[in-house]
């Protein structure tokens, strides 16, 4: 998986199946993502809507973040759990929603491309 993530003409070169390594990798990846949600399930009440906040919230500190930069996304989630953490302390626990939602509107107006505010190349056809 290391030889085709960094270089995919010479992995092919030496006869390595990418297809057959890329069908590994998204099966592993399923298979763990669906153990750590059985996990869960059994910790929790299972509900349609069990993890919805948090996929809201990856979304929030992605566009927080930016699309194009890892970095970025990582700040944008340190920001919105710090912001949302002191406000649970020095408000309450029900305004964290609303301060991400707050952090999202002042990003979207201000600097909608996120901390890197690189913009994505357009491709034409």
């Amino acid at each position: 998986m290391k030889a085709i993530s960094s270089n995919l003409e010479l992995s092919s070169i030496f006869g390595i199946n990418q297809n057959k390594i890329f069908l590994l990798a998204f099966g592993l990846g399923s298979c763990l993502a669906a153990i750590s949600g059985i996990l869960i399930a059994f910790e929790k009440d299972l509900t349609p809507t069990l993890g919805f906040n948090l996929l809201l919230y990856g979304v929030v500190a992605m566009i927080i973040g930016g699309v194009g930069s890892l970095w970025g996304i990582v700040g944008g989630a340190f920001l919105l759990s710090i912001a949302q953490n002191i406000g649970a302390y020095y408000l309450d626990s029900k305004w964290m929603d609303a301060i991400a939602y707050i952090i999202l509107i002042l990003f979207l107006i201000w600097k909608p491309l996120g901390f890197s505010g690189t913009r994505l190349k357009k491709v034409e056809l």
